[in-house]
């Protein structure tokens, strides 16, 4: 695991939880910042919570909070080809698409 030395919320997985205080989903950051200033998410919901703006909601709220950061310039995320539900979150939140990663198909928010 990386040391993240006064980088704690980049290494932090936060619950997506409905007002309820019912969790339905987790979202997180990969890494800290890069040397490009680049920082992926990663995020899911319940199956049973799917199709209801949540994965949106989440993704468009931790997005503008990251790009407000300092040394931050761009949030990516990456998904399976065949996760079409998971390309209209990040196209939904703003994400383009930009090529492949190692885990799939790579989406990018910048400034």
């Amino acid at each position: 695991m990386e040391k993240l030395n006064g980088f704690e919320e980049w290494g932090t997985n936060w619950e997506i939880k409905l007002k309820s205080s019912v969790t339905i989903g987790g979202l997180c950051f990969k890494c800290k910042p890069d040397n490009e200033d680049s920082v992926e998410i990663g995020y899911g919901i319940d199956q049973n919570h799917q199709n209801h703006g949540y994965a949106t909601e989440a993704v468009k709220g931790v997005t503008e909070w990251a790009l407000k950061q300092n040394g931050v310039k761009c949030v990516c995320a990456q998904t399976d080809e065949e996760n079409i539900i998971s390309q209209k979150v990040l196209i939904k939140s703003g994400f383009t698409h930009d090529g492949y990663g190692d885990e799939g198909m790579l989406f990018k928010k910048t400034l």
